[in-house]
């Protein structure tokens, strides 16, 4: 009879003992140690308020005509 030797590494797993369902359920949600103390959540960060309407305009149209003023001291040269 010729013993053959189990590959080298992780150990082969027990064939004998199959069971059907595994002996520990495992758990499938929440975490397996609850936090001991209750865990607080970070002040929400300040947003900065949008600009009204009125002046997000005007910063566009004079953003447009420095643009328009810039090209047109680029074709000159």
């Amino acid at each position: 009879m010729v013993m053959r030797l189990p590959p080298r590494g992780r150990s082969p797993a027990p064939v004998a003992d199959k069971s059907p369902e595994p002996a520990m359920p495992k758990q499938v949600r929440g975490p397996i140690m609850p936090p001991r103390f209750p865990v607080k959540k970070p002040p929400p960060t300040a947003k900065r308020s949008p600009l009204p309407p009125r002046l997000r305009g005007e910063i566009k149209a004079l953003a447009d005509a420095a643009r328009a003023r810039w090209a047109a001291s680029q074709d000159s040269d």
